[in-house]
């Protein structure tokens, strides 16, 4: 079973591919809000407005061709199992 933990370190992963292999920073939630709930759950961003404007994005999952939107990446780590490596 994946964990909430696994599934925001490939999100992060997938964006620092995408851009060159340069890590994220802070900055970078503006560029994604998958992106941006993802590093609020990783405990990557620290600035207090920044986690602010975090919690208040959802994060749009591409899922499949005409599912679009259907689900967020909030509502998928809400749905999935706490597991151990996730600390909570």
């Amino acid at each position: 079973m994946v964990t909430k933990k696994q599934v925001c370190e490939q999100v992060v992963r997938q964006f620092e591919e995408k851009n060159g292999g340069v890590r994220v920073k802070e900055s970078d939630i503006f560029s994604s809000s998958k992106l941006a709930v993802a590093m609020e759950f990783l405990n990557l961003v620290h600035d207090p407005e920044l986690k602010a404007y975090c919690a208040s994005k959802d994060g749009i999952l591409d899922l499949a061709e005409g599912l679009k939107g259907v689900l967020t990446l909030r509502e998928f780590l809400i749905a999935l199992p706490e597991g151990a490596e996730d600390g909570k």
